[in-house]
């Protein structure tokens, strides 16, 4: 039976808050839930009764909750409900509680009446608890003594089994238990597996005992100390920790603790934000900003004023600022931080670059650009820019550069490098070629200089910055051969009329026509090209030139003086002609190679000069001994040379002369020679001579032997 009274009793402990209801300290509001269930958790459609449930239940830890002691505490819950819940002291758990109590203390004539009604209550109010049923802290039973006590019926008697009717009941006691050696207490809310009903769970502590946690789905509401825990769906438990009190934490979230100063005129923010362990509920803030004149508090985490309205306070002067915020068992955190009651912009002391102090001016040399109305700059030049700035407070005010020569640049600092380059109006390779000979204006841009300290003040300059004309022209030169450009399809040729043309060429600012030229070829004047017009420059020729390599160099002058610092080098490669043109350059013997080859024969090693620049067949002889052989062909770094050799079968003393013949694209026959000067006379070395004898004597032997078999013969 007191098995069953702990499941009666679950179903009275499931904690669970819903957002509509709001309760005081101790409250005991109902909650109606119009969930209906049988004793197996599920829909009761054999019962017409109206299966409404209402209750609370309040456990009140008394002492402190530290870990491994002993706690104890009073327990009380009020349960009303339909008679369609059974009840857990009686049998037959399965049947309505009208239908036990006419069962169990009745004749079971499907009436209750009064004096079985009594019967049930005095029952009920005997029995006691020892634990309290689905409720466990630390995983362990708490040790209890309950009492049921007014057990009421809400109906008439006789009440026939079946029909609607509500009863309630009210159960209190004392408990206690032992802590595990955790930090903080778990308390554990098992649902009954019977009459699963929704009731909120009121939990009162000891302070600065207090709330910690429990799911995102159970909803908490109350103070730290003294709250209560609703669950509003079904689950098969929940678990609400708690433990001591800790010490609240607080930020400051407006001035920022990373600025020296704030603004002595404009009207202050102070502002911190705050969280607690558990409910966070309760946490208070008080303010005391201090000078050495004085102070002024203020209360909220949110809290503004404005330095020079307080008549105490003087501009300049260190305002200490010191926020203190209580939870809700008093235990305070505190910030305390300073601020200079800033009232002054930043001072820019000095600007120094080398450039023009006004418009146009080229007179460039190191200036204090603040005494400066625009600056003049040469376009694509870097220009260094240092600076000196102070605040009162700020160490390092913030100093940005900003201009509009590229979209949304800016640089940070006081010190910068800095090239401003013509603007889309000048000349440039994009541009059509007739277009870009055109002269052009000048650009000109803007340079702002910000600096700013930390209270919000701001100091700020602006100036215009005339770009001048310091680029020399841009030379596009192309080399023509026979008026073909030339390229790696079409070479350059000894012979051909080599042009060179600038039409590609331009000036960023000056009109083409307004820029003069010099030319040197292979580092000697042009004649005839020194500082001439464009129409002297724009297409010219140079002639022909030898098969090689050779320079132009060329230097250019628009119309403001802009000089090349270097002459364009242009390099042009002349092949040689595409033909065959032999001559030999040099004949002599292989010695080294007598040893190899038969009596009578020597080796000849013929060099062969090709000054064309084709390769080709060709014939070389001496005396009627000829061989083909095949020339390498000239380039432009000069003669193809070859060497080829030459096996010869002389009579003994005799001269050498070497023919080399060929035949051009026109099938004309031509013919190289030169006299060798060289005179073979070459004895038989010691080898050979061996060889010689060896094979005079095989051939006596042999004559010997043949005269021998000849002689025998005969003799038979």
């Amino acid at each position: 039976m007191k098995k069953e009274f702990r499941l009666l009793l679950v179903v009275a402990l499931l904690i669970l808050a819903t957002k509509s209801i709001e309760l005081q300290v101790n409250s005991q509001t109902l909650i109606d839930d119009s969930s209906f269930f049988d004793s197996n958790g599920s829909g009761n459609n054999s019962s017409s009764n109206d299966t409404n449930s209402h209750g609370w239940t309040e456990l009140t830890f008394t002492g402190p909750m530290q870990a491994q002691s002993n706690y104890d505490g009073n327990f009380a819950t009020y349960i009303w409900q339909n008679m369609a819940f059974p009840s857990p002291f009686l049998d037959n758990q399965s049947m309505s509680l009208d239908q036990q109590i006419d069962s169990q203390f009745g004749n079971e004539d499907g009436n209750l009446s009064i004096f079985e009604w009594q019967l049930f209550s005095n029952h009920s109010a005997n029995q006691s608890l020892l634990s309290i049923p689905g409720i466990l802290l630390d995983s362990q039973i708490i040790s209890v003594n309950v009492t049921m006590q007014n057990i009421t019926f809400e109906g008439a008697f006789p009440h026939i089994i079946g029909t609607a009717a509500n009863y309630s009941w009210y159960a209190s006691g004392n408990f206690s238990g032992y802590r595990a050696n955790l930090p903080l207490a778990q308390l554990s809310v098992s649902h009954s597996p019977t009459g699963i009903i929704h009731h909120p769970v009121t939990i009162i502590l000891n302070s600065p005992v207090e709330y910690r946690y429990s799911p995102p789905s159970v909803e908490v509401f109350g103070d730290p100390s003294n709250f209560t825990v609703y669950y509003p769906s079904i689950s098969s438990y929940y678990v609400v920790t708690f433990g001591d009190n800790t010490l609240p934490s607080s930020q400051l979230v407006t001035p920022s603790t990373s600025h020296t100063s704030i603004d002595w005129v404009e009207e202050q923010h102070f502002e911190v934000s705050t969280s607690d362990a558990g409910l966070n509920h309760g946490i208070s803030c008080e303010w005391n900003f201090s000078t050495p004149t004085g102070s002024v508090q203020k209360s909220g985490k949110n809290v503004s004023l404005n330095p020079s309205n307080i008549s105490i306070w003087e501009m300049g002067q260190t305002l200490q600022v010191i926020s203190t915020c209580n939870d809700y068992h008093g235990e305070s955190t505190i910030i305390n931080h300073s601020w200079g009651l800033d009232g002054q912009a930043p001072s820019v002391n000095w600007l120094n670059a080398t450039v023009g102090c006004g418009e146009n001016d080229d007179s460039f040399a190191e200036e204090n650009i603040l005494n400066c109305d625009s600056l003049s700059i040469p376009a694509g030049t870097r220009i260094e820019i240092f600076g000196n700035i102070s605040d009162d407070f700020t160490p390092y005010p913030l100093a940005i550069w900003s201009s509009d020569k590229t979209p949304n640049w800016w640089q940070e600092g006081k010190q910068i490098s800095i090239i401003f380059y013509q603007g889309p109006q000048s000349n440039s390779f994009d541009d059509p070629v007739e277009e870009r000979y055109l002269a052009r204006n000048t650009s000109t841009n803007v340079l702002n200089f910000t600096v700013s300290d930390d209270a919000g003040h701001v100091w700020q300059r602006t100036w215009d910055v005339y770009l001048l004309d310091n680029q020399p022209p841009s030379v596009r030169p192309n080399v023509l051969a026979n008026d073909i450009p030339v390229s790696s399809s079409h070479s350059a040729h000894d012979g051909d009329e080599i042009s060179i043309s600038l039409n590609e060429s331009f000036d960023d600012i000056s009109a083409i026509g307004d820029v003069r030229w010099w030319f040197d070829l292979d580092s000697e004047p042009l004649e005839g090209m020194q500082n001439v017009s464009w129409q002297e420059a724009r297409y010219f020729s140079l002639g022909k030139l030898s098969g090689g390599y050779h320079w132009v160099n060329i230097t250019s002058q628009d119309g403001s003086g802009n000089q090349n610092i270097e002459p364009y080098p242009l390099f042009i490669m002349v092949q040689p002609i595409a033909e065959l043109d032999l001559q030999i350059i040099q004949v002599h013997r292989d010695e080294s190679s007598d040893l190899s080859l038969s009596p009578n024969m020597v080796r000849l090693l013929v060099t062969i000069q090709n000054n064309g620049g084709q390769s080709g067949p060709f014939q070389l002889c001496v005396e009627k001994q000829c061989v083909n052989q095949t020339a390498v062909a000239a380039t432009a770094d000069g003669p193809g040379i070859s060497t080829h050799n030459l096996e010869l079968d002389l009579a003994y003393g005799a001269d050498t002369t070497v023919l080399v013949a060929w035949f051009d694209a026109n099938d004309e026959l031509h013919f190289a020679e030169m006299e060798s000067g060289i005179s073979i006379n070459r004895e038989y070395s010691a080898v050979e001579k061996f060889a010689m004898g060896a094979v005079i004597v095989t051939i006596l032997v042999g004559l010997w032997w043949r005269s021998k078999s000849a002689s025998e013969g005969k003799t038979k």
